[in-house]
């Protein structure tokens, strides 16, 4: 469907209840097409979008299901706990010590956890390690 105007997070509920998911599909040939009219640095919403539809080159494909915006910390740990567990837990490659307490967190694939670790509301990303004996509140872990 082809769209013929964008607007980011209109407070009017004539425009309807559809999201941009953040899943795109650009062709350089569209961007430079627009490229000239554009501020740089520009925003995807409020700069490219819009100009995008002005000129017939932004479609849509709409899917169903619940859609949720986990653009912070704490939504997205919420997004995961909402299939009703405390934690979110990968199955793939993921070592917990059996002491370790997590509680209201979210942890990726390959990770391990050693002994007597706490956890609390927090994201362990993909291969973290966290040693023996971390505290870890409130945090985001990354790894390089």
């Amino acid at each position: 469907m082809e769209v013929e105007a964008f607007i980011e997070k209109p407070e009017d509920d004539r425009f309807g209840n559809k999201i941009s998911l953040g899943l795109y599909h650009l062709f350089k040939k569209d961007i430079m097409s627009i490229l000239p009219s554009l501020d740089v640095p520009c925003s995807f919403e409020r700069d490219v979008f819009p100009r995008l539809s002005t000129n017939q080159l932004l479609n849509t494909y709409t899917v169903k299901g619940n859609m949720i915006d986990v653009g912070t910390r704490e939504a997205f740990i919420q997004a995961h706990l909402d299939e009703g567990k405390e934690n979110w837990i990968s199955p793939n490659s993921t070592k917990i010590n059996h002491d370790s307490i997590i509680k209201n967190s979210v942890i990726l694939d390959g990770c391990k956890i050693g002994e007597n670790v706490i956890i609390e509301n927090s994201i362990i990303s993909n291969n973290s390690t966290i040693e023996s004996g971390s505290i870890i509140k409130n945090k985001i872990v990354r790894t390089n």
